[in-house]
């Protein structure tokens, strides 16, 4: 998930606190970390997203690639290999997308989404994206199970 900054310029601030064991070369031990907190987006532009890209072309709406970000609150906790994101809501151009799910340390995720369209945002598209950050696997209607991640599954290629 925090990889998707390299995507992202702009004004974003950060307010996590983590706890984690070490391996003798003093890497943390992915199974181990524990946390959350909030990645706050001020003013930033989204571009080359792959995720966002493929939502724009399920749902034919073209303004949710390469969005500009105002003022988007982003909870989230870590544990068990998983960060897991709280539902988030944000405004792209007049439509109303708010997303929830997880992603795994390895770059799976598992996101429900619904795009709000315009004016208030009443009726909705709803979407499920699973797969991995660079090859996401979009459907547009509501997976009841999702994509449930395990520990012990490799990851889609």
């Amino acid at each position: 998930l925090f990889s998707s900054g390299a995507y992202m310029s702009g004004l974003i601030s950060l307010d996590y606190k983590v706890t984690t064991n070490l391996d003798s070369t003093m890497n943390p031990i992915f199974s181990s970390i524990k946390g959350g907190g909030y990645i706050k987006l001020e003013d930033v532009n989204v571009k080359g997203l792959k995720i966002l890209g493929a939502l724009s072309s399920a749902t034919g709406r073209d303004s949710l690639n390469n969005p500009n970000l105002k003022g988007v609150v982003v909870n989230s906790t870590i544990g068990e290999n998983k960060i897991r994101v709280e539902r988030t809501r944000m405004r792209i151009f007049g439509f109303r997308p708010r997303f929830e799910g997880e992603s795994s340390f390895d770059g799976r995720v598992n996101f429900k989404v619904r795009v709000g369209l315009p004016p208030f945002g009443i009726i909705g598209i709803p979407v499920s994206i699973t797969g991995t950050f660079d090859n996401p696997i979009v459907k547009v209607k509501r997976d009841k199970n999702g994509g449930i991640l395990y520990d012990n599954e490799p990851p889609p290629s």
